[in-house]
């Protein structure tokens, strides 16, 4: 039975019927999965729809945000129930969705876990949309530009927008192992998020020359059938050892590059470090000072913690999606640093174990690792790792120092982040 027809938007309203998959979000920097896109299935009788077609057809036909609607409800509804350390989830919105009350009011359920994908594609005006973005941020959500590059005005609305992930457009990335055009731009994309300060994510990623490139060209997140399939939340099946194993060692071998190289980019800096005192929201400015650290140092992993009654907790990351807490009674290099109150670092050879805490043995016991305090007096700690051994020369040491101070500046007491009892 055919129903892709154009009534099939009104069939899907008048009795809807659809499920849910969950992709996940890869760092290429240390094959953790950092987080899942939902993708909507929408269904009739049992049978699944043209999922292009259908949300095309809706937003023709102005039917999006009735379509959007019944989706993001079921959405919040669905992810509290998955569990405080559940990762960040990627949720797409039709452009005509973003300022309907209703949807907006869906999304505000969604708080620190929720990532707001924005489509290229189709007519929308970001700063029209300025109130809703800054209320989204507010409640500790990002924004995703999608599809970049499938459009012609992706640049204007990267720079009026300012998100915090950029998703290259699969067709960028097919082949791009092979096609010289596709990597330049890409490689120019990678340079644009060293500057601007967000994360660039390429989809579509299918074979290992194309993550392996990607990894080359500044791409720091990675989704793909290579990588991961979409499954049903219940059904999802762990990223296999030996593709997190290929993004280790081809990630520990390409960082051979001249360390001066490599902090080429803290000189361009400026426009990232005018949006961490521009931004008036606590979250956005810790993001950006945890991103410039990443996008400068290009680490394992970055990590901010906040110290409760009953430990450290990881309030953002990037490299992977910890959220559990390291207890105070666990023996931790975290610990160590926020209560010395001092900037610690632990650099070892392959063979020489030492054990810095839970949240280093879940990835895989980096081989280098720089813990500073941030606050006065200390509220937390700012750190990152790196999976070789005696990465931490005196010029990264110092670039942690400086973002370390600069976030004390910024926040002598907690920032008003997560509340307690959302972490």
């Amino acid at each position: 039975m055919d129903f892709c027809n154009d009534d099939m938007v009104l069939r899907f309203l008048e009795e809807p019927e659809y499920a849910f998959m969950f992709q996940p979000l890869i760092a290429l920097t240390s094959g953790q999965v950092v987080g899942y896109e939902i993708l909507s299935r929408p269904r009739k009788a049992g049978q699944p729809l043209d999922v292009e077609a259908f949300f095309t057809q809706a937003h023709r036909q102005g039917l999006a945000v009735l379509v959007d609607r019944i989706l993001l409800e079921k959405v919040a509804d669905i992810i509290p129930t998955l569990g405080q350390n559940a990762p960040s989830f990627f949720i797409n919105v039709d452009p005509d969705s973003i300022e309907d009350p209703e949807i907006h009011a869906r999304l505000s359920r969604l708080g620190p876990h929720g990532v707001l994908e924005v489509t290229e594609r189709g007519d929308w005006d970001a700063s029209r949309h300025d109130r809703i973005f800054n209320s989204w941020r507010s409640q500790g959500g990002l924004i995703a530009l999608d599809d970049f590059g499938s459009g012609y005005s992706g640049l204007e609305k990267l720079v009026v927008m300012g998100p915090d992930y950029v998703k290259l457009d699969h067709r960028l990335i097919r082949g791009c192992d092979t096609a010289s055009a596709q990597q330049n731009i890409i490689r120019a994309m990678g340079q644009l998020a060293v500057m601007l300060g967000f994360q660039l994510l390429g989809e579509g990623i299918e074979t290992e020359s194309e993550m392996t490139t990607c990894m080359d060209l500044g791409v720091t997140l990675g989704q793909g059938y290579y990588l991961g399939r979409p499954q049903p939340w219940d059904d999802l099946v762990p990223m296999t050892r030996a593709i997190r194993e290929q993004i280790i060692t081809y990630r520990t071998e390409a960082s051979a590059m001249p360390l001066a190289q490599g902090l080429d980019a803290w000189g361009h800096h400026n426009a990232l470090m005018e949006r961490i005192l521009a931004a008036s929201q606590d979250t956005s400015r810790v993001f950006h000072i945890v991103q410039t650290l990443y996008a400068t140092l290009h680490p394992y992993s970055v990590s901010c913690l906040v110290a409760r009654d009953s430990g450290l907790y990881p309030i953002l990351s990037l490299g992977h999606a910890h959220r559990k807490p390291i207890l105070w009674e666990e023996p931790s290099l975290a610990h160590k640093a926020f209560l010395g109150s001092g900037i610690q670092v632990v650099q070892r050879a392959s063979d020489h174990a030492i054990h810095l805490g839970s949240l280093n043995l879940l990835l895989d016991r980096p081989e280098s690792v720089a813990i500073a305090p941030v606050g006065r007096p200390p509220w937390g700690v700012l750190g990152a790792d790196f999976q070789k051994p005696y990465a931490w020369r005196t010029p990264r040491i110092e670039v942690l120092k400086t973002l370390s101070n600069l976030m004390t500046l910024l926040f002598p007491k907690p920032p008003q982040v997560l509340e307690e009892d959302d972490v």
